[in-house]
């Protein structure tokens, strides 16, 4: 009867394939290698979409100062817009004040109105004399006026011709002056006190309303559009993961 001897041989049998012990260890090693350089394209990727995401809230955050910046720079260029407005139309204001109140203390029927008010105002025994000192541009009305001074109460007048554009009358002590260029100012200050106290406030909260709400939405838009980013990013994690696991 022959002798049998057996010899362990290094192999064994995969889908009825011999396979021996070493060809199935360097299948093992480079099965090991591949899952370990799935995990680290893994590592890499989110670390670099940690890297990304850094970055897009870095800009977010940028983006939201220079929006702010922007908006709060032109509701400065807004305001001083407007105060230059406001001064043309203050000089174009007061230039007709100007003409019209001058225009108007050049008629001598409103010389002698102003100078009877005034007159109403004095002791009915004044007999001082009083002088009246007009500009150089009403001096022929004034003729007019000087020769309708004699109906006038028995107080003696005289008309004196300056180079300054205001109106002076000169009673004794008393003196009482009107300069058409600062009154004309004076009305124009007062209208724009009104207009800046009533108007003013309105428009600013306008304006920083609007650029509020403007601002808003831009932000609204950027958080959209990050968080469609993010649910992108997601999706492509979800495939590494089933990359990873060899799914």
């Amino acid at each position: 009867m022959p002798r049998e001897i057996y010899i362990n041989h290094a192999v064994s049998v995969i889908d009825g394939d011999v396979v021996t012990a070493r060809r199935l260890g360097e299948a093992r090693q480079a099965n090991r290698l591949l899952l370990r350089a799935r995990r680290q394209a893994t590592t890499m990727i989110r670390k670099a979409r940690e890297e990304a995401d850094n970055c897009r809230q870095l800009g977010f955050v940028q983006g939201y100062r220079d929006g702010f910046f922007s908006v709060a720079m032109n509701t400065v260029d807004f305001l001083d817009a407007r105060s230059a407005l406001f001064a043309r139309v203050e000089a174009d204001i007061v230039e007709r004040l100007r003409q019209r109140l001058s225009g108007a203390m050049a008629n001598p029927a409103v010389l002698l109105s102003l100078i009877d008010e005034w007159q109403m105002r004095q002791p009915a025994d004044a007999d001082t004399p009083v002088l009246l000192r007009l500009p150089r541009s009403v001096e022929e009305p004034a003729c007019l006026l000087k020769a309708r001074m004699p109906g006038r109460p028995q107080r003696r007048f005289e008309i004196e011709y300056h180079d300054e554009p205001g109106f002076i009358l000169e009673a004794g002590d008393e003196v009482v002056r009107f300069d058409p260029q600062e009154s004309a100012a004076d009305i124009a200050a007062q209208l724009k006190r009104s207009l800046m106290k009533e108007t003013l406030p309105q428009f600013a909260d306008s304006a920083i309303n609007d650029a509020i709400e403007n601002l808003w939405y831009a932000l609204q838009e950027r958080y959209r559009s990050h968080k469609e980013e993010e649910n992108d990013d997601d999706s492509i994690d979800a495939g590494d993961r089933a990359f990873a696991s060899g799914e």
